[in-house]
């Protein structure tokens, strides 16, 4: 069997066909981001209520409106990182899955940073 890296996905490949096993990084990087998700959504709480109460100056302003791709790659990797943990199991994760889990978060990211950049 000849295995290498592809990202957080450790591959095998098999004479057939291929199959993920995932990383133990998976697991650190899912942690990861949770941590800086949490993190930055709670400072946009902050900023949301510093720049209502109209304390900060336009610093609050400024974090609403450069902060967004930040958190929302964090909320991707967060949430892609679950959804692949929670069919994981004992079991190895497919190739197609991990698509099927990766497109749609993807187009998500993809369409924000467009409407950041070409509003």
């Amino acid at each position: 069997m000849e295995y290498w890296v592809l990202g957080v996905f450790s591959c095998s490949l098999h004479t057939s066909y291929t199959i993920l096993y995932t990383h133990p990084v998976l697991r650190y990087l899912h942690s990861l981001s949770a941590i800086l998700f949490y993190i930055l959504g709670g400072s946009f709480f902050v900023a949301f209520v510093l720049l209502h109460n109209g304390i900060g100056g336009r610093w609050p302003a400024l974090w609403m409106e450069i902060g967004d791709l930040p958190l929302l790659l964090a909320g991707v990797l967060f949430g892609g990182a679950s959804v692949v943990r929670s069919f994981q199991g004992d079991a190895p994760v497919s190739k197609i899955l991990v698509i099927v889990i990766a497109l749609p978060l993807l187009t998500v990211f993809g369409t924000a940073t467009y409407l950041t950049f070409f509003p």
